[in-house]
């Protein structure tokens, strides 16, 4: 199934990504509002996907994450993110390390 990308008007030039298949979530019934807290902006970070309303980029928490810093740590260091923007990281890097493949190429 194609991927399904919402526009909609947070800022000038924010955009919100809703991750889902369409018709369906990708976030889940539970989740319906973490897919609005990672958003891409031309104007910040260059276009990489941010914490809605921060500098900060998904692949820095998950970074952080990946070199050992607890989510505790992570809060307390960036106390303007919340439980669920870090969820909200996890998901993107998980849904975009699912659409990921590797062909072999042939010399």
């Amino acid at each position: 199934m194609p991927l399904r990308f919402v526009k909609r008007k947070f800022t000038s030039k924010e955009i919100v990504l809703n991750y889902g298949m369409v018709g369906q979530s990708f976030f889940g019934e539970e989740s319906m509002d973490l897919r609005d807290r990672v958003v891409l902006n031309p104007d910040v970070l260059t276009g990489k996907p941010v914490i809605r309303g921060t500098r900060l980029a998904v692949e820095f928490i998950v970074d952080l994450l990946g070199q050992g810093w607890s989510e505790t740590q992570v809060l307390e260091n960036y106390p303007g993110i919340t439980h669920e923007d870090i969820l909200a990281c996890l998901q993107y890097a998980s849904h975009q390390l699912k659409s990921e493949r590797v062909y072999p190429v042939t010399a």
